[in-house]
């Protein structure tokens, strides 16, 4: 996640922008083991922070939330069986 994140910002400086690298500094401090900046780059799109426990994913929640007001969290875990479609397409 750290090493694409890297790659994306050595094609070009704004692809991770101010935001995306205020929250990765932040998550970096907090014990965040991972992040991804996701969309196109540049102002807006979102960050995927990964946390090696419970209790720092609490910190970090609180703390991002606590940075700014425009950010927001979206919950979610890495599911154990994969993709799973339900109904119908």
């Amino acid at each position: 996640m750290i090493a694409n994140t890297e790659a994306q910002r050595s094609l070009h400086p704004d692809l991770v922008g101010a935001d995306a690298r205020r929250v990765i500094e932040f998550a970096a401090r907090h014990g965040a083991v991972g992040w991804k900046v996701n969309g196109a780059g540049g102002d807006g799109g979102s960050v995927t922070i990964l946390s090696a426990s419970r209790e720092a994913r609490e910190a970090l929640e609180f703390g991002v939330a606590c940075l700014d007001a425009r950010y927001r969290l979206l919950p979610f875990g890495i599911s154990a069986i994969g993709l799973e479609v339900r109904g119908s397409l």
